[in-house]
């Protein structure tokens, strides 16, 4: 749903919702939301300028979020520091990260939908998080 209210962007002046009436923060979320519809645009939010643009006619998009913070605090560290979260048979290092909204960078030696599947859901809901 877009509602003309006021976010400044390159096509115009909207605000966007959910259909829960719940607003778009300035994140992935919201940039995978408008380029959909817009193409290749930008978004000026509290956190900064957000930048898409679009590939293969659509198929593919890459979004430019901003500064990293190796934090989930208001704090911001320089370079990432490794910790370890230990889920039920297996222990992994991961990295804590923001651009708006805090993420978890957890490096594997091969990308494997069935580790996310297996794993993604119970850190996700760890108390670290």
């Amino acid at each position: 749903m877009i509602d003309p209210l006021v976010t400044q962007m390159e096509f115009g002046i909207y605000f966007l919702v959910y259909s829960v009436a719940s607003r778009l923060r300035g994140t992935y979320n919201t940039a995978h939301f408008v380029r959909k519809y817009f193409g290749e645009f930008s978004v000026e939010t509290k956190d900064g300028d957000v930048r898409a643009t679009i590939h293969e006619l659509g198929h593919l998009f890459s979004i430019e979020m901003g500064e990293v913070r190796f934090s989930h605090g208001i704090e911001k560290f320089q370079s990432p520091r490794a910790e370890t979260i230990n889920i039920p048979g297996k222990f992994f290092e991961f990295y804590r990260d923001s651009v708006g909204n805090p993420q978890c960078v957890i490096l594997v030696d091969e990308l494997a939908p069935a580790l996310a599947i297996e794993y993604g859901p119970v850190i996700e809901n760890n108390e670290k998080f």
